[in-house]
């Protein structure tokens, strides 16, 4: 029998702390066991502290926004898929285990408040109502071993660690906005904080406990419902934790000279980028991350700088992808901003350097070594008509996003690819 168990929504009072400052009109009506009225109260709360900003919609977001209000998902590359009036969350309709765990990572919910912020339209907010409401009923934190009818290989779904700490984050990139809509009720705030109290219980009691990119997405999740509810009576506790979790997985999964251990960019950038944002959010509570957790972050920028193609795409091995450069201008190229952003975090103009290519300021040796990691790259020069070749030589990953790939190389030059990397497909389900 599972040891977790939900909180009911009628409880929620129970582990929160109204006493701050602001939460007066709250506080007092829990005193008065008035929940309805305590919870509209700290609806208004919220509502102030994160005020509504006006966004600029694109057509891609608009799509995915409309389409979920709809009942319709998707998962590139894959066609949408219409749910209809009754979600069943565990159909796969593409047979694709990454369809289904998008899903129930929520990746819906940010288009949604995006979509709401920049048009007020109400359908968004009741989108997100209605389905966060029916997830919840379905998938109580008792049922977290609950295996999915095709993927029973796992030991739950809905609440692997990885789900969780997804789930948490789009709700909580998109709590800020929704907040603002009149579906959004006090009722439904008591039913949602349950649940991102289900979340933390989960990822406290049972984490992934592994080196692995999971466990810092995880963690992310964890901090970031902390963060964003800070009224929980836990939270300080929470931070403390995660804070140990993630060093600790951290600095375990990225080799000494920076370079994440299953090989493969986006997981790279990925950890580093959650890595980032877990220290910022730990900064803003007033807990300091280590200096060798700081110091292997730059050692990450360092590999991106020293990796990067002379088209400023990432090297291609193991399940690493890279989008084709079809534009002259720089600033479109798909490390641009990443570099960009290194030098607005570390202080350092090497990175924004690269990205410009302002070669007063990037350095002098144009090759370079990651040798605990295997990733070597030669180079003669650092612009677009370089010669470039990345070598892939590494000791075995710690997951399956490596491939079997070592002596593997791409090689550029002149202004072209000459030998590219195959990349990757599909993961396994497929022959």
């Amino acid at each position: 029998m599972s040891t977790l168990k939900w909180l009911n929504p009628k409880d929620v009072l129970t582990v929160l702390d109204l006493t701050g400052p602001g939460l007066e009109e709250a506080n007092a009506a829990a005193e008065a066991n008035d929940q309805m009225g305590a919870l509209a109260a700290l609806l208004t709360y919220y509502r102030t502290k994160y005020p509504l900003a006006g966004v600029t919609l694109n057509s891609a977001t608009a799509a995915i926004a409309d389409n979920v209000v709809n009942h319709t998902f998707q998962r590139a590359p894959y066609e949408p898929a219409d749910y209809g009036p009754e979600i069943d969350w565990e159909w796969d309709p593409r047979r694709d285990i990454e369809w289904v765990a998008t899903v129930f990572r929520f990746y819906w919910a940010p288009a949604l408040g995006h979509a709401f912020a920049a048009t007020r339209d109400e359908r968004y907010v009741q989108a997100f109502v209605e389905l966060a409401s029916d997830w919840i009923s379905n998938y109580p934190l008792e049922k977290h071993e609950k295996t999915h009818p095709v993927y029973t290989h796992w030991k739950g779904f809905a609440w692997l660690d990885i789900q969780t700490g997804r789930r948490a984050t789009s709700i909580c990139t998109a709590f800020k906005s929704l907040i603002h809509g009149e579906s959004f009720t006090p009722a439904f705030l008591g039913v949602l904080l349950a649940s991102l109290h289900d979340h933390q219980v989960k990822t406290e009691k049972l984490p992934m406990n592994k080196i692995h990119n999971k466990a810092i997405f995880e963690q992310r999740g964890f901090i970031n419902i902390a963060s964003l509810i800070p009224e929980f009576q836990d939270t300080v506790r929470w931070l403390e934790l995660a804070r140990q979790r993630t060093e600790e997985s951290f600095m375990a999964q990225v080799t000494t000279d920076g370079v994440q251990r299953e090989w493969s960019y986006g997981y790279h950038n990925g950890v580093l980028r959650d890595a980032i944002e877990i220290m910022q959010q730990l900064a803003a509570a007033g807990i300091a991350v280590s200096d060798a957790y700081r110091e292997r972050i730059q050692k990450m920028y360092d590999y991106i700088l020293a990796i990067a193609t002379p088209d400023l795409g990432a090297p291609m091995f193991g399940d690493g992808s890279r989008p084709l450069v079809e534009t002259p201008d720089r600033s479109k190229w798909p490390l641009y901003d990443t570099l960009v952003e290194a030098t607005h975090l570390l202080g350092d103009t090497k990175y924004a350097a690269r990205a410009s290519l302002n070669r007063e300021d990037l350095p002098k040796q144009t090759g370079a070594a990651f040798s605990e990691a295997g990733m070597y790259v030669l180079r003669n020069d650092w612009g677009p008509e370089a010669i470039h070749m990345g070598l892939h030589c590494s000791p075995p990953a710690i997951s399956g996003h490596d491939q079997p790939d070592n002596g593997t190389f791409e090689l550029y030059a002149y202004g072209r690819w000459l030998m590219p990397d195959s990349g990757f497909y599909v993961y396994g389900h497929d022959p």
